[in-house]
């Protein structure tokens, strides 16, 4: 297979075969310095976008039929997109190392950059997606609801394509358990310790 030389032919090779794409990714050797100044921008940007996103909800939608909890939820989000920053890059910091090291304890061949590179990606592809629903959210509601669509896909399909990629996996089904499995144990930790700091201050 030909190498992308476009960022347009990257892309199509993203949606059509996201294991193949981390190879080419991976390849590109994108140094570390750059890295790190995509994931904390594309990290804040993300924080900024979520922000916006609780901000129009609240305005144009009606709160009780929502669960429990959810508009707070939001308006902590809106009106702390800093606190929302610094969360979402410790995450995907801890997802980044069980990228690395998990991934190659079951066998993987990757390494710490092309852990990094494909988590910067995520991030940017999710930062623009989320761009659009909102977008969609205060001009086209449909539009909101195609890339809702489409962010699950990316998330159910693509991502773990990436891991594959990355580490020369060959099940998808067990990468995106093993995602799952990691996300889920990394929020409920850090739910824990923030809920032991607010305590501590309080």
């Amino acid at each position: 297979m030909t190498a992308p030389a476009t960022p347009g032919q990257y892309l199509r090779l993203l949606i059509r075969h996201p294991d193949q794409a981390a190879h080419e990714i991976v390849a590109l050797g994108v140094p570390m310095r750059a890295l790190w100044i995509g994931f904390w921008l594309f990290s804040i940007l993300s924080a900024i976008l979520v922000a916006l996103h609780a901000r129009a909800i609240l305005a144009s939608s009606d709160m009780s039929t929502f669960p429990p909890g959810f508009a707070e939820m939001l308006a902590v989000a809106r009106d702390s997109p800093l606190g929302v920053a610094l969360g979402q890059a410790i995450l995907f910091f801890l997802l980044l190392q069980v990228l690395d090291r998990v991934g190659r304890a079951m066998g993987g061949q990757g390494d710490f950059r092309g852990a990094l590179q494909i988590i910067v990606l995520v991030l940017g592809v999710s930062s623009a997606l989320m761009a659009g629903q909102l977008l969609g959210i205060l001009m086209i509601p449909i539009l909101a609801t195609v890339l809702g669509f489409g962010f699950l896909v990316f998330l159910v399909w693509h991502v773990p394509g990436l891991v594959m990629g990355l580490h020369g996996f060959q099940s998808r089904i067990a990468v995106f358990a093993m995602i799952v499995f990691s996300f889920l144990l990394i929020e409920t930790g850090l739910s824990l310790v923030a809920g032991l700091i607010r305590a501590v201050l309080t």
